[in-house]
C-alpha cells in the first residue's frame, strides 16, 4: 500500500469525533443525549453506527430541524469514512454540500468542507478534494481564520505531494518547521504550536519515505513520535510507530523495525481490520527482507483475508501484492507468484491514474484551449478561398517553431558547454577529489555538537577517513546506520559530527563522495566511460540510473551522458 495513503487515512481518522448509540434506546432522546451516546459504537460496529445516524437524520426531518439534519448527514458520511467505505462517504458528502448550499447553513459549512477533503480524496476524486480545500482557504480568508487557512494549505500541499517532487516538499516543510521553531508559543497557544511542529515533522518524514530515504524519514518520524507519546495521543502514536517501522525496514534496521511494529499493536485499541492490514502488511515486508518467506505470506494473506479491499483502495495495494509475488517466487510456487505479480502490475497502473488526476484539471484546461484553437483554425480553413495563403501561413508557423527549437537547442548546448568548462577547471585545480564538489546544506539535521566530546569527535572523523580510503561509500549498503556501526558510534553522534565538521547532512556527505569519485574516474578511466549509465550508477553506489543522474546534475549542472561525451573529446 502506498505510504501516503496509509498516513493520510490514519491521520484523518485519529482526529475524527463520532457518536452513535443503539436504536432501541433512542426513543425520547434529545440531540444532546444522542450525541452523548454516539461514541459507543462508531469504531466498534458500523452497522449500528449507520443505523443510528439515519435515525438522527429522520428525527431532524420530522422536526424540520435543517441544521440538525445537516449534522446527521455529516455524521453518516463520517461513519462510512471511519470504516473505510470512501465511496459511500463521498456520496453522502455530495448530498451534504448541496443541502448546505441550498439552505445556506453557514454554521456547518466549514466542518462539511473539512470532511469533504478527506472523503473525496480517499474515494479517488482528487480534484474534488482539492476544490474542497480551496473553498476552505476562501472561507478562512474571508473570516480572517489563519489557523483554518494553514490547515487547508497543508492539505493542498499533501495532495500535490502525491504526484509531485518530494525533494521540493522536503525543502518547503523544513522551512515551515524552522519558522515554527523560531517563533515558539506559550500559555494557551503552546499546545496548538506543539501539534503544528509534530505534524510538520511527520510530513517531512513522510516525504523522505517517498524518496526511499529511510535514515532521514526515521529521524523526523522519531521526533514526531516523541511529541505524540508526551501528549498521550494513542492513535497518532500507532500511526507513527507504523511509519517508523517502515523507515527502519528501509535502512535495514530490522530489530528496531520489529519493535516499532510491536509497539504499534499496543496503541489505539481495539485494533480495527484496517489497522490489522497496515500492521500485518508491515510485518510481511519485514519477514520478506529477512528471508522468512513463509511468514511473509502468512502475515500478508492473513491481513487480506481479514480486510476486504475496496475498489478504491485496490490502487494502493501494489507493494503488498509484490511482497506476495516475490515470496511465492522464492518458495518456487510460480503460479501464485505470477497471480500476485499480475495484481501488482494492475494496481500500479491504477495508482498511476490517481497520480495523473492530480494534475488532470490543469491539463484539461490546456487541452480545451488547444481544442478551441484548432476549431477556430478549422473554421478559417473552410472559409478561406485562397489556398496558397493558407499554405504559406502554415509553412511560416512551422519555420518559426523550428527556428525556436533550434535556437533553444543551441542555447542549451552553449550553457552546458560553459558548465562543463567550469567543472573541468575545478577538476584541474583540485588537489583532492573532495575539493571538486563540496556541497553545504542550508538546513542541518543536527546543528549542536556540544554534547559530543573531542575524543569521540576525533574517533568518528578518523573512522570516516578510513572508510573513505576503503571506498565504502561506493557500496549500496552505505547508510548512517551501517556507517555508525562500523566506526563504533551511534547515528545521532555521527550526524552531529558530520554536520559540524563538514557543514552538510549525512546523505549530502555520501553523495558528494560518490559524485566526485564518478567525475574523476570517468575522466581518467576510458573503459569506465564505456559503461551504461545504469552500470555506472551501480558502480558508485546508487540503485538506479535516475538517482545517479539526478544527483550528478544537481551537483554539476550537467547530465552524466553530456559529461562523458565531452570528456572523451579532450582525453
Amino acid at each position: 500500500m502506498k505510504h501516503f495513503f496509509k498516513f493520510f487515512l490514519i491521520f484523518n481518522l485519529t482526529i475524527v469525533s463520532n457518536a452513535f448509540g443503539q436504536k432501541d434506546t433512542l426513543a425520547g432522546k434529545n440531540y444532546i443525549q444522542l450525541t452523548e451516546i454516539l461514541q459507543k459504537y462508531v469504531s466498534k460496529d458500523s452497522t449500528i453506527a449507520l443505523s443510528i445516524s439515519r435515525y438522527y437524520i429522520n428525527k431532524a426531518q420530522n422536526e424540520k430541524e435543517l441544521l440538525r439534519e445537516a449534522e446527521g448527514i455529516h455524521a453518516l458520511s463520517l461513519v462510512y469514512l471511519q470504516h473505510q467505505d470512501a465511496v459511500n462517504s463521498a456520496k453522502e458528502m455530495d448530498k451534504l454540500l448541496a443541502f448546505v448550499k441550498t439552505h445556506e447553513l453557514e454554521p456547518i459549512k466549514t466542518r462539511a468542507y473539512q470532511l469533504a477533503g478527506s472523503s473525496y480524496l480517499l474515494a479517488g476524486n482528487v480534484q474534488k478534494a482539492m476544490d474542497a480545500n480551496k473553498v476552505l482557504v476562501a472561507i478562512a480568508e474571508k473570516s480572517g481564520d489563519e489557523e483554518l487557512k494553514k490547515q487547508a494549505m497543508m492539505s493542498i500541499d499533501f495532495i500535490e505531494s502525491i504526484g509531485g517532487d518530494s525533494d521540493a516538499f522536503v525543502s518547503k516543510y523544513k522551512k515551515q518547521l524552522n519558522e515554527l521553531l523560531r517563533n515558539p508559543q506559550e500559555g494557551e497557544q503552546l499546545d496548538a504550536w506543539e501539534k503544528k511542529v509534530m505534524i510538520t515533522e511527520l510530513m517531512i518524514g513522510d516525504s523522505y519515505f517517498k524518496m526511499k530515504n529511510g535514515d532521514s524519514s526515521a529521524y523526523y518520524t522519531r521526533k514526531a513520535l516523541q511529541k505524540s507519546l508526551e501528549k498521550q495521543d494513542t492513535c497518532m502514536t500507532k500511526a507513527l510507530y507504523i511509519m517508523l517501522g517502515g523507515a527502519e525496514i528501509l535502512t535495514g534496521d530490522y530489530t528496531n523495525a520489529k519493535k516499532s511494529l510491536d509497539y504499534a499493536s499496543k496503541y489505539c485499541l481495539p485494533i480495527t481490520k484496517f489497522d490489522s492490514l497496515l500492521i500485518r502488511g508491515s510485518y510481511a515486508k519485514l519477514a520478506y527482507k529477512q528471508g522468512d518467506y513463509n511468514n511473509a505470506i502468512k502475515h500478508m494473506e492473513g491481513a487480506l483475508e481479514t480486510y476486504e479491499v475496496s475498489e478504491t483502495a485496490e490502487s494502493f495495494m501494489d507493494d503488498y501484492y509484490m511482497v506476495l509475488a516475490d515470496s511465492y517466487k522464492e518458495l518456487g510456487d510460480y503460479k501464485k507468484a505470477n497471480f500476485y505479480f499480475q495484481k501488482h502490475v494492475t494496481t500500479t497502473e491504477q495508482f498511476g491514474q490517481v497520480q495523473d488526476s492530480i494534475q488532470r484539471n490543469s491539463r484539461a484546461l490546456e487541452f480545451e484551449s488547444f481544442q478551441n484553437e484548432l476549431a477556430q483554425l478549422q473554421e478559417e480553413k473552410e472559409t478561406r478561398t485562397n489556398y496558397l495563403i493558407f499554405v504559406l501561413l502554415g509553412a511560416s508557423i512551422v519555420i518559426i517553431v523550428l527556428l525556436f527549437y533550434l535556437l533553444k537547442f543551441y542555447k542549451t548546448k552553449k550553457a552546458n558547454e560553459v558548465k562543463f568548462e567550469a567543472l573541468l577547471a575545478k577538476i584541474n585545480a583540485a588537489t583532492t577529489p573532495a575539493e571538486i564538489i563540496d556541497t553545504k546544506d542550508e538546513v542541518l539535521e543536527e546543528k549542536a555538537s556540544s554534547d559530543v566530546s573531542a575524543e569521540v569527535t576525533k574517533q568518528i572523523l578518523d573512522g570516516l577517513k578510513k572508510l573513505e580510503e576503503k571506498e565504502y561509500f561506493l557500496k549500496q549498503e552505505c547508510n548512517s546506520y551501517n556507517v555508525a556501526k562500523k566506526i563504533n558510534t551511534n547515528t545521532s553522534y555521527l550526524s552531529k559530527v558530520i554536520n559540524s565538521h563538514y557543514g552538510k547532512n549525512f546523505n549530502t556527505y555520501i553523495n558528494d563522495l560518490r559524485i566526485n569519485y564518478a567525475i574523476v574516474r570517468l575522466k581518467n578511466d576510458v573503459f569506465f566511460r564505456s559503461f551504461s549509465i545504469q552500470a555506472i550508477a551501480e558502480e558508485v553506489g546508487y540503485k538506479s540510473a535516475d538517482s545517479f543522474t539526478r544527483y550528478f546534475k544537481k551537483d554539476t549542472g550537467l547530465n552524466p551522458s553530456f559529461y562523458i561525451k565531452n570528456i572523451k573529446n579532450i582525453t
